[in-house]
């Protein structure tokens, strides 16, 4: 389990609800096993294919999309629609790709930011 201090939290993740930043953590670290040679662009901007044993997922940043969501085809992202180790594979191995490359839309929603005015 990991503690939320500031130390052991990326700036990216800095002020997001504990359940987002533990999430993201735990992702960030399964992404570990992933290798350059498993991430594969493609001739889309944005889009790239995670190469594991058990499969490739399809990642994409959102930008060619209508609604400007990013997404994966991997099962924790059906459930969640939060970053999953792919997108976190990408970020480490693609660094033009990181987390800021996200669509604004997406990493201003109201599910992966904390509401300031509410709090005060």
């Amino acid at each position: 389990m990991y503690r939320l201090s500031s130390a052991n939290i990326p700036s990216y993740l800095q002020g997001r609800p504990p359940s987002i930043i533990k999430h993201c953590l735990i992702r960030k670290t399964r992404s570990n096993k992933f290798t350059e040679e498993d991430i594969k662009g493609t001739d889309m901007p944005g889009i790239f294919h995670v190469l594991k044993e058990t499969g490739k997922h399809i990642i994409n940043f959102g930008m060619n999309t209508e609604d400007k969501i990013p997404s994966c085809s991997c099962k924790d992202w059906e459930k969640w629609h939060i970053p999953c180790k792919h997108f976190f594979a990408i970020f480490r191995w693609k660094p033009q790709w990181s987390w800021e490359a996200l669509p604004e839309v997406y990493k201003g929603s109201v599910y992966l930011s904390t509401d300031t005015e509410a709090i005060g």
